[in-house]
């Protein structure tokens, strides 16, 4: 499931739980620039820590 987080200056944070490998459960998070075309992804990152990152708003 994806959410979108946030927009902010043109750029909109999108987060998601995703199971890796053998049900390691990580949040990955992606910044994009949606103000270019094509959008351009900034930066994208993954966590185990979820109840520290982990929103919605």
């Amino acid at each position: 499931m994806q959410f979108l987080l946030s927009r902010h200056a043109e750029r909109e944070i999108y987060q998601s739980r995703i199971s890796f490998g053998a049900g390691t459960l990580y949040l990955v998070r992606v910044v994009v620039a949606e103000d270019r075309i094509p959008p351009v992804v900034v930066t994208a990152y993954r966590t185990s820590k979820i109840a520290k990152y982990w929103s919605v708003e």
